[in-house]
């Protein structure tokens, strides 16, 4: 009777599960990681912690609102959901990355069929790290060329339109593809020609 009493026991932790899996990004180099900000994850350390994970690899990121910057070759969209159970914990989490418009790698974190495991509890570091981890395994950072490659084509010595080289300038800015030093050089320099 004992015996069919802890089998009874141990019936809803048997079908317990939490699913892990990774599609790793084939081989290729990367410069950087655009991720596109959800609104709806409520857990403000979520965003943060994949970004500590991502450049962990090597890989820098950085974060765009609505569509993003022009220079992102690789954007990444996400989107996790916790629950509690005596504590709050990572319930559902998926990661996609894409090169251009193709999905490219993709990682998913599963624990709504792991209500009766105790490991499903711990930092949303413990539980993506590993997986980024082998999304990224075939990546290597590619630096972008120099922003001094990218100003050569912006002509500031000429008087013709400086409203023009001004927006320019800007946008190369915003872009981060110059500094904001270089920007003030080149901003100075536009103005005092008028």
């Amino acid at each position: 009777m004992r015996i069919l009493i802890a089998a009874l026991a141990l019936l809803p932790i048997a079908g317990c599960s939490i699913k892990q899996t990774v599609t790793p990004v084939p081989a290729q180099e990367i410069a950087e990681i655009c991720v596109k900000r959800n609104n709806t994850v409520m857990m403000d350390g979520f965003l943060p912690a994949v970004q500590r994970q991502i450049e962990a690899h090597g890989v820098p990121t950085s974060v765009y609102e609505l569509s993003p910057p022009a220079r992102c070759q690789h954007t990444m969209d996400y989107t996790a959901q916790w629950r509690w159970d005596l504590a709050m914990f990572l319930w559902y989490a998926e990661l996609r990355l894409y090169g251009g418009k193709d999905m490219i790698g993709r990682v998913e974190y599963d624990a709504r069929s792991g209500g009766g495991r105790p490991d499903k509890f711990g930092t949303t570091e413990e539980k993506i790290g590993p997986l980024i981890k082998e999304l990224l395994a075939n990546v290597r950072y590619r630096p972008r060329p120099a922003a001094a490659a990218v100003t050569h084509h912006i002509d500031t010595t000429t008087a013709d339109d400086p409203e023009s080289k001004l927006r320019q300038l800007k946008w190369l800015r915003d872009e981060q593809l110059i500094s904001d030093e270089e920007y003030e050089a080149k901003r100075r320099e536009v103005l005092d020609r008028l």
